[in-house]
């Protein structure tokens, strides 16, 4: 059973900053084993 991780951040879609660097992140956890499920909080909020 892969060991899970909920990752949250305030973005995960966009080209630079924290969005590249959560989905650097979570790519680094997803090829260690683990199953990790990202919510950008503040994505979708108008």
């Amino acid at each position: 059973m892969a060991k899970r991780i909920l990752f949250l951040t305030p973005y995960i879609s966009g080209a630079r900053g924290n969005a590249v660097t959560a989905r650097r992140i979570a790519a680094g956890y997803r090829a260690r084993g683990f199953q990790v499920t990202v919510l950008a909080y503040t994505e979708g909020l108008d």
